[in-house]
């Protein structure tokens, strides 16, 4: 079966919190494969994990932990061929049971939002750095070496234009 980590650095400046509807920001995804980001939950100042990726038909979801805003947090999501994974810096958040190859979908892997700007529900609010897909699921080990290495590369998003300053320091 497939495999896949997706890692990011986030900086939220907003919480995805709402009442009246499901309110997310999408760091990593592709509209009908892969979402890494936040969804809205009742603190004001953080937002939940939200880990979902689509294989052999099923997408369990991740919807759990406490991002903060304002504040560099690295998420982290994984598909070993089994176990679909959550994390948050180096802790694992959730889990759970999925088989089968990755549906790749119809849509583009976007960064900063899931569907080219399309539901704005879904856009990111903030900063957005060291984006690092694998095509193999890094194991807790691999990850906690992922969370100490730094880089200099940082892409902000204002007025709906992405831009992507810097230089990567390193290549896994």
């Amino acid at each position: 079966a497939d495999q896949i980590t997706v890692i990011a650095w986030v900086y939220p400046t907003q919480s995805a919190t709402t009442s009246t509807a499901k309110t997310r920001g999408c760091a990593v995804g592709g509209y009908d494969s892969m979402y890494l980001g936040i969804i809205d939950n009742t603190d004001p100042n953080s937002s939940a994990l939200h880990w979902a990726i689509k294989a052999g038909g099923s997408r369990p979801t991740s919807w759990t932990g406490a991002i903060p805003n304002n504040q560099w947090t690295m998420i982290v999501g994984t598909y070993d061929g089994t176990t679909s994974r959550a994390y948050i810096n180096t802790s694992e958040v959730w889990s759970g049971a999925l088989t089968g190859n990755i549906d790749k979908g119809s849509s583009l892997l976007w960064l900063g939002t899931y569907n080219g700007n399309t539901d704005s529900n879904h856009n990111w609010k903030g900063d957005i750095s060291n984006v690092k897909i694998f095509n193999r699921a890094l194991t807790a080990e691999e990850i906690a070496v992922e969370y100490k290495r730094t880089g200099e590369t940082k892409m902000t998003q204002h007025n709906g234009t992405v831009y992507i300053q810097g230089k990567i320091k390193e290549t896994v």
